[in-house]
C-alpha cells in the first residue's frame, strides 16, 4: 500500500481562509440588512449603489479571510513545530 503524502500547506490553510471569507461575507451583509450605523443608508445614496454594495463585501470578506489565513499559518506552524518542552517544571518537583 503506498504511503500518502501529507497534504500541503495551501491545502491545509484553504479552510481557514474560506471560512474567513465565509464568516466576513456574514458579517457585512448583516450589517448592511440591519442597517447599523446608517450603513445601507450611505451605500445606497452613492452614485451606483449595486457596486458601493460589492465593493463594501468584498473588502470585508477580504479582510476576515486573511486575518483567519494568518490564524491558520500560525496554528498549522505550532501544530507542526511544538517546540522545546520546558524543563521548569521538572526542576520545581525534584527541589
Amino acid at each position: 500500500m503506498p504511503r500518502r503524502t501529507p497534504p500541503s500547506l495551501f491545502r491545509r490553510l484553504l479552510p481557514h481562509v474560506a471560512m474567513g471569507m465565509s464568516l466576513g461575507i456574514f458579517c457585512a451583509l448583516t450589517l448592511i440588512v440591519m442597517d447599523a450605523a446608517h450603513i445601507r443608508a450611505m451605500l445606497s445614496s452613492l452614485e451606483v449603489p449595486g457596486l458601493a454594495i460589492f465593493t463594501f463585501v468584498f473588502a470585508a470578506s477580504s479582510l476576515f479571510a486573511a486575518g483567519a489565513g494568518l490564524t491558520g499559518f500560525i496554528f498549522i506552524a505550532v501544530e507542526d513545530n511544538p517546540g522545546p518542552v520546558s524543563r521548569r517544571d521538572d526542576k520545581a518537583d525534584q527541589g
